[in-house]
């Protein structure tokens, strides 16, 4: 999950994209999503109309 955090940390990513991103560092789809899940429920991420994702924390 802080990988992710970092690479949405200065702009959004389209969710294919970070997907691709994250691909080596992950087994399979099912790791993405439970990531992606978790930083959802934690108030991390959002992801807007245009399907990007991005950050929500405050620093």
């Amino acid at each position: 999950m802080p990988k992710i955090l970092r690479l949405i940390e200065h702009q959004p990513m389209q969710v294919a994209e970070l997907y691709r991103a994250m691909q080596q560092h992950m087994d399979d789809g099912t790791d993405f999503m439970s990531a992606m899940d978790c930083l959802y429920a934690l108030q991390a991420v959002d992801i807007n109309d245009e399907g990007e994702v991005f950050i929500c924390l405050s620093r």
